[in-house]
C-alpha cells in the first residue's frame, strides 16, 4: 500500500493554483490602500478623491513616495564576472553591485555556497510550478519565486526569530491585509497556495507604490513605512544607493536583494555555475475534500487508511491538528489518489461521527468549569484542544467538547 502511494503521488500532476484559490482570500482592501499608497477600485472611494489622487500621483510623484526615474535596463557585466558571458538574465533588471558580486562568486566557487544554491533548487521543486503559475496568472515576474527562495528555503514551516512564518514569511500583522486567517485553531501563513495568492497581492501593491523591483522586494523585507523613510531621509529613489549607506537600511535589507538578484542568476545559468544531477523534490500534489469543522487529523487518518504523518504534512495550518470548529467546512489535503476510499470510508461511518460539539467561551468560563459543564475532565479538554498548562481561554473562543448525552 505505501509503495502505491508513492507511486500515485509522483505521478500526479503538480497542483496550479487558481482563481477558485484566489477567492477564499479575503483581504482588506482599506488596510491595501496603505500599502499601494492610492485606493483600489473596489474601495469605495468618492470620485472626486480618485480624481485628486491620479492628479497627485502623476504631478508630484516626490510627495507620494514613488521614484522620478524608470526602472534601468541591464547592467554591463564587469569584468570580474566575464566567467558569466552569455548568461541569461531574470525578468527583472538586475544591477552588479559588490554584494550580488560577491553571492555569484560563492555561489560558484566556494563549496558551501555550490551546496547551498544546490540545496534551494533541488527544495524548490516542490512548489516552482504552482508558484511561477500563479505569478503569471498575476502578470508579475517569474524572478519573485526566488524571494520565497531565500525568505525559507521553499519549506513552508520556516519561522523567523520576529515571528514570521510560511513560504513568503508573512508577518502577523500583514495577515489581515492580504485574507490569511490566523487564529487559535489556524495559521494560513503555512498554507502553501494561499499565502502564494496574498504574496502576489503584497507585491503587486509594493510595485504599485514604488515603481521599481529593487525598492519594492527591499520593502517586502523591511516594511514599506521604513523603505519611504529612507528615501525621504536620504533624498534618493535608487535602491543600492540606499544600501550602500550605513544606516539608511537593516542590513538583512541591504543584502536582500543582491542575494535573491544572486540566486535567480544561478538557477537558470545552471551550466555556468555547475549546477547538476539535480534531484528536484517532487511538485506538490494533492487532492481535496471538505470536511465539517472540529474533525482532528487523527480521527481522519483513522477513517481514511491515510497516515497521520501525511495529513499532517499536507495540512499544517490546521495548526492544533484539527480542522477549526464552528459552522461551515473546509478543505482538507488528501494524498492523490486517495479521494475515493475517503469518501466512501466517510461515507459509511454514522451521523456526527467526528462525536463533539463545540461551545463558545463566556465570561467568566473556566477550563474546569466547562468540564464540569459537560461531564468530562479538564484534562480530556486539554487533550481535545491542544490546550497547553500556560494557555489560557479567551472569551469567544471556539471549543470541541463532547457531545452530551
Amino acid at each position: 500500500m505505501a509503495h502505491l502511494l508513492i507511486t500515485l503521488i509522483l505521478l500526479a500532476p503538480p497542483f496550479l493554483s487558481g482563481p477558485k484559490v484566489a477567492a477564499r482570500l479575503k483581504p482588506d482592501s482599506r488596510s491595501r490602500t496603505w500599502v499601494r499608497g492610492a485606493p483600489l477600485p473596489e474601495v469605495d472611494t468618492p470620485a472626486s478623491f480618485l480624481a485628486l489622487s491620479f492628479m497627485e500621483s502623476s504631478l508630484f510623484p516626490s510627495s507620494s513616495g514613488k521614484p522620478l526615474t524608470k526602472e534601468r535596463a541591464q547592467r554591463k557585466l564587469p569584468q570580474e564576472l566575464s566567467w558569466l558571458k552569455g548568461m541569461k538574465y531574470p525578468d527583472i533588471p538586475v544591477t552588479f553591485d559588490p554584494h550580488t558580486i560577491k553571492y555569484l562568486k560563492w555561489f560558484r566557487f566556494n563549496r558551501t555556497g555550490r551546496n547551498v544554491i544546490r540545496d534551494w533548487i533541488e527544495k524548490s521543486g516542490k512548489y516552482r510550478k504552482m508558484v511561477i503559475s500563479t505569478l503569471k496568472r498575476h502578470h508579475l515576474p517569474t524572478a519573485l519565486m526566488y524571494i520565497a527562495l531565500i525568505e525559507s528555503g521553499y519549506v513552508k514551516t520556516t519561522r523567523s526569530w520576529a515571528g514570521a512564518l510560511g513560504l513568503w514569511q508573512f508577518m502577523p500583522s500583514g495577515t489581515k491585509v492580504y485574507g490569511l486567517a490566523k487564529s487559535y485553531w489556524i495559521d494560513q501563513r503555512i498554507d502553501p497556495e494561499l499565502s502564494t495568492e496574498a504574496a502576489m497581492l503584497y507585491f503587486a501593491d509594493l510595485h504599485y507604490r514604488f515603481k521599481n523591483w529593487a525598492l519594492a522586494m527591499g520593502a517586502y523585507n523591511c516594511g514599506y513605512g521604513r523603505m519611504l523613510q529612507s528615501m525621504r531621509r536620504y533624498s534618493t529613489n535608487d535602491y543600492f544607493k540606499l544600501s550602500s549607506y550605513e544606516n539608511a537600511l537593516p542590513r538583512e535589507t541591504r543584502l536582500y536583494v543582491p542575494k535573491m538578484q544572486a540566486v535567480a542568476i544561478a538557477d537558470i545559468n545552471r551550466k555556468l555555475f555547475k549546477i547538476d544531477s539535480l534531484k528536484m523534490a517532487p511538485p506538490y500534489s494533492f487532492e481535496v475534500i471538505h470536511l465539517p469543522g472540529g474533525v482532528s487529523l487523527a480521527t481522519l487518518a483513522h477513517i481514511t487508511g491515510i497516515s497521520f504523518a501525511t495529513l499532517w504534512d499536507l495540512n499544517r495550518e490546521y495548526i492544533r491538528k484539527r480542522l477549526p470548529p464552528g459552522k461551515g467546512r473546509w478543505p482538507v489535503r488528501l494524498p492523490p489518489g486517495t479521494l475515493a476510499r475517503a469518501k466512501n470510508r466517510i461515507a459509511k461511518q454514522t451521523p456526527g461521527w467526528f462525536k463533539h460539539s463545540v461551545y463558545e467561551v463566556q465570561l467568566g468560563d473556566t477550563l474546569p468549569s466547562i468540564a464540569r459543564m459537560f461531564g468530562t475532565t479538564t484534562m480530556k479538554l486539554r487533550q481535545l484542544n491542544s490546550i497547553n498548562t500556560t494557555t489560557q481561554i479567551s472569551l469567544g473562543l471556539l471549543l470541541v467538547v463532547p457531545t452530551r448525552k
